[in-house]
């Protein structure tokens, strides 16, 4: 009998994959159609601002899963099998863009190949040439601290763990988020973050507060009136994040990279909230539905994969001014192919007994 499968895992997984491939799509809208008063522009930053839950909920979904009390940990297992295994990846994955950026994409578009590119793509480790490896880099550092946080996160010290959360909420979230207000002015906003920034707590920065929270919401039951408070807050984060940026982007270019990031405050926010409302949902439900087991174990390989299909299509083949339709039509055309040949290449990679492992499927 085949063993069933908890839902809000997998949902989660098939969620946080699709709103991924939606950043990256979206991206293109926001970055390419930088007017602010254009319609492409605007239509665009909608789902810019909807898909900035991936990130949070698969680190969320992360410690949910590593630090689950129920579960035996061996730490030398863990750091032999699980972190060696990741590091691996992660190396030979970089060696496959940097060819590909180096030598096959140039290729496809008529270019020279660049050596450069290729030595700079591996030794310099320039986060602007793989807009998606730089997860797999954070998750190292998360799984080599993994150990760590098992000696204390634990249900009798849920209080301590609670702290943690909102002290980094406040010195990391809170202080990026307000550094917007830093831009060409002196305020309370730069005496506030001066002020905190004194008390040298960076041990409280990165994705920390995210893996601890995915551990919070998975392992206790919110009440349904703060539930309704979090989900009320995180649509107001969200509804934020989307107008402010909307209305301040001329005077403010970079409002972006202050309330679309990952850590900041209205991110953390709104991903919170669509993590709780997810699990919330599913409960301890289980599964054996085989589509949702497919596509849930097919999403490392299309997180990896689907940015080769998205700079191939948008760079070669189906190039904005190769297409005469509305950009609107064609961001949802590519949207919509990156999601489907994702899947389909993933698929038939995770039947080749040994290239699999490099999808992460075993």
């Amino acid at each position: 009998m085949e063993k069933k499968r908890i839902l809000k895992y997998d949902i989660i997984r098939i969620v946080a994959i699709l709103l991924v491939i939606m950043c990256h799509v979206s991206a293109y809208m926001v970055i390419e159609y930088d007017d602010p008063n254009g319609l492409i522009f605007q239509m665009g930053n909608i789902p810019n601002g909807i898909c900035r839950a991936c990130i949070p909920l698969f680190v969320m979904l992360s410690g949910a899963l590593l630090l689950n009390e129920s579960k035996p940990f061996d730490t030398k297992k863990f750091y032999k099998k699980s972190l060696l295994w990741l590091v691996l990846l992660l190396v030979g994955w970089l060696l496959v863009y940097a060819v590909f950026y180096a030598f096959l994409l140039p290729l496809m578009k008529g270019q020279d190949v660049s050596w450069s590119i290729f030595g700079e793509y591996l030794l310099t480790l320039n986060p602007s040439n793989y807009p998606h490896l730089w997860y797999m880099f954070m998750c190292v550092g998360l799984y080599l601290m993994t150990p760590v946080f098992r000696l204390f996160v634990k249900k009798e010290n849920v209080k301590y763990v609670v702290g943690i959360v909102i002290a980094a909420i406040i010195y990391t979230f809170l202080m990026k988020t307000l550094n917007v207000f830093m831009v060409n002015s002196e305020n309370h906003a730069t005496l506030f973050t001066t002020f905190i920034g004194k008390f040298r707590l960076e041990g409280l920065g990165g994705y920390i507060a995210y893996f601890l929270l995915g551990w919070l919401f998975d392992n206790f039951d919110i009440k349904k009136p703060y539930r309704i408070v979090i989900y009320i807050v995180g649509l107001l984060a969200l509804v934020l994040q989307i107008v402010t940026i909307q209305l301040v982007y001329n005077d403010i270019p970079t409002i972006r990279n202050y309330l679309s990031a990952d850590l900041a405050l209205p991110v953390i926010l709104y991903g919170g909230a669509v993590f709780l409302f997810i699990t919330n949902i599913c409960k301890d439900k289980t599964h054996n539905s085989k589509i949702l087991s497919l596509l849930s174990n097919c999403s490392f390989g299309v997180y990896m994969i689907h940015v080769f299909i998205l700079e191939i299509f948008t760079r070669v083949w189906l190039t904005p001014d190769k297409l005469n339709i509305h950009p609107m039509l064609y961001f949802l055309l590519i949207y919509v192919i990156i999601i489907v040949l994702s899947y389909i290449i993933t698929y038939f990679i995770s039947k080749i007994k040994y290239v699999r492992k490099a999808i992460h499927i075993k």
